[in-house]
C-alpha cells in the first residue's frame, strides 16, 4: 500500500510539472491567447479598411460625382467654363501682405 501511494505521489508530481513548465503547458498557453488577441485586433484593423474599401468602390460604381471628386484631387482636372485659383498661404514670418480684389 505504501508503496501503491509513493507510486501515485510521483506520478501526480510529474503531470503538474508537465501541466506547468513543459511544452504545451501553462506558459504556452498564455502566450498562445496572447498571440491570438494580437491577430484578432490585426483583423479588425484591416476588416474596417476593407469595408472602406468596398464603399469607395460602391460609390465609384454607382456615380460620377466619386469619379469626377478623385479626377479633381488626384490629378487637378477642371470643368469646361470653370475657373481655378490657387492660393498659396501667406509665409506669418514675413511683412508682405498682399490683397487681391476680383472684380
Amino acid at each position: 500500500m505504501k508503496v501503491l501511494v509513493i507510486f501515485l505521489f510521483v506520478v501526480f508530481s510529474y503531470l503538474q510539472y508537465a501541466f506547468w513548465f513543459e511544452s504545451g503547458g501553462v506558459a504556452d498557453a498564455k502566450i498562445l491567447m496572447l498571440k491570438i488577441d494580437e491577430k484578432e485586433k490585426e483583423i479588425n484593423s484591416i476588416k474596417v479598411g476593407n469595408r472602406r474599401l468596398i464603399a469607395e468602390v460602391k460609390d465609384l460604381e454607382d456615380g460620377l460625382d466619386a469619379v469626377e471628386e478623385r479626377a479633381r484631387s488626384l490629378i487637378g482636372m477642371i470643368k469646361e467654363d470653370e475657373v481655378f485659383l490657387r492660393v498659396n498661404p501667406i509665409n506669418a514670418n514675413s511683412n508682405n501682405s498682399r490683397a487681391v480684389v476680383l472684380d
